[in-house]
């Protein structure tokens, strides 16, 4: 990922075309005021890659610290067999 940083003054001169590489390109844009971080361009769908990424790494770190706690463990048909039940109701 090749971070593009912009000047903000760009959004108000440039911001269909910018929208448009943030969509073509699924990367943010960053931009800057004053030589400082100010903010990010993100298309919609990049967005919630994001969140959905988030979301599954959280939901394995949650996953990881209920198996540290618990004393119950599966075998991988077990789990297979509970995925089929799952899908088929």
């Amino acid at each position: 990922m090749m971070n593009q940083i912009r000047q903000t003054s760009e959004l108000k001169d440039n911001l269909l075309q910018l929208t448009k590489i943030a969509e073509e390109t699924s990367e943010p844009l960053f931009f800057r005021e004053a030589g400082y971080a100010d903010m990010v361009l993100l298309s919609r769908q990049a967005f919630e890659k994001l969140l959905f990424d988030n979301e599954v790494y959280f939901k394995l770190l949650e996953a990881e610290r209920d198996e540290e706690l618990s004393d119950t463990t599966y075998t991988k048909e077990e789990i297979l067999n509970d995925i089929d039940n799952a899908l088929m109701e």
